[in-house]
């Protein structure tokens, strides 16, 4: 939920990382999800941008979201 964010921004800083950036940094910390939802949060990345943003481009569904910023 919302909350959960903020949590794991502090806990990035407070382990020295930068919670402006999530590979590397955000993305190791798990704030109370179970450990299959903490895995399948961090898979949404890769599945949006790699394996279904070219599919819509492809498709001419529409810009990826990366292209319109």
């Amino acid at each position: 939920g919302p909350a959960r964010i903020p949590r794991e921004e502090r806990l990035t800083a407070a382990a020295g990382l930068d919670p402006r950036f999530y590979w590397g940094h955000m993305e190791r910390f798990n704030s109370g999800r179970s450990a299959a939802n903490f895995k399948e949060n961090r898979q949404y990345p890769v599945r949006i941008l790699i394996r279904l943003a070219p599919v819509y481009v492809r498709n001419d569904w529409g810009s990826t979201s990366c292209d319109d910023y």
